[in-house]
């Protein structure tokens, strides 16, 4: 990665698999949203049956 002079011109990073990372984190973060708002609509529907 360092040429003779010790400078970095390339960063020890696989772009594709820190991509796909993003993608599959951001989905999960998608379906947790998903999750906590029927939560909450369950909740609030309970609260209503009183």
């Amino acid at each position: 990665l360092a040429d003779e002079n010790g400078d970095v011109w390339e960063a020890p990073v696989d772009e594709n698999a820190e991509m796909v990372e993003m993608l599959e984190a951001s989905r999960q973060y998608r379906n947790m949203i998903e999750a906590m708002s029927t939560a909450k609509q369950l909740m609030l529907e309970t609260m209503r049956m009183k």
